[in-house]
C-alpha cells in the first residue's frame, strides 16, 4: 500500500543530558521573559505538531480480518506551539514559534485488524532517523538542525476507513 495522511505528534523531551561547569545538569537554559533577570532552565519541553505522512506498507495475512504487517514511514513535522517546564519558577512557559520542526523516517510492526469499513493498527515504531530544528527559546539558531540515526523505541496507533 502507498500512504498519504495528516496527524499530530507531540515530540517531547523528558530527559536531558546536559553538563554546566563540568557537573551534570538535567536542564537547559531557556530564553524565559523575567521582570527581574533571572535565568531559568526547564528540565523537560514538548512539541505540539501537524504531520504529513508519505509511507509504504506491505500485510501478511493472518485471517481474513487480521494481518501482520511492515511498512517504512515519512513525516514531516510543522510546529504548532511548544511548552517547556520551568521547575525554578513551578510553572509552564507556552509559546507558539510556528515552523518546521523537522523530518522523521521510521519502520514500522504491527498487526491490523478491520472490524466492518475500519481497520485499526497498532505497531512498534522503530526510529531510523531523525532531523528537527533547532529552538530560539534555548537561543539557537532555528536555521540549523540537529540529526541522529536509530535510537529510541515507540508505540503508534492509526485508524483507517476502507
Amino acid at each position: 500500500f502507498f500512504k498519504i495522511g495528516l496527524g499530530y505528534m507531540n515530540f517531547g523531551v523528558s530527559k536531558i543530558e546536559n553538563e554546566t561547569y563540568g557537573m551534570p545538569n538535567p536542564g537547559r537554559l531557556i530564553n524565559y521573559p523575567s521582570t527581574i533577570f533571572i535565568q531559568y532552565e526547564t528540565t523537560k519541553y514538548h512539541y505540539n505538531n501537524l504531520i504529513f505522512h508519505l509511507g509504504l506498507e506491505k500485510q501478511f495475512p493472518i485471517s481474513q480480518d487480521l494481518s501482520f504487517f511492515a511498512a517504512a514511514d515519512y513525516f514531516h513535522a510543522g510546529k504548532l506551539s511548544q511548552k517547556y517546564y520551568i521547575p525554578g519558577a513551578g510553572t509552564y512557559y507556552h509559546t507558539s514559534n510556528n515552523g518546521n520542526l523537522g523530518d522523521f523516517f521510521n519502520i514500522n510492526l504491527g498487526i491490523s485488524e478491520k472490524i466492518g469499513s475500519i481497520s485499526f493498527l497498532p505497531a512498534l515504531v522503530i526510529p531510523i532517523y531523525k532531523s528537527w530544528r533547532k529552538d530560539v527559546v534555548f537561543k539557537e539558531d532555528p536555521g540549523t538542525s540537529i540529526s541522529n540515526w536509530a535510537g529510541g523505541i515507540g508505540i503508534m496507533l492509526s485508524v483507517s476507513y476502507h
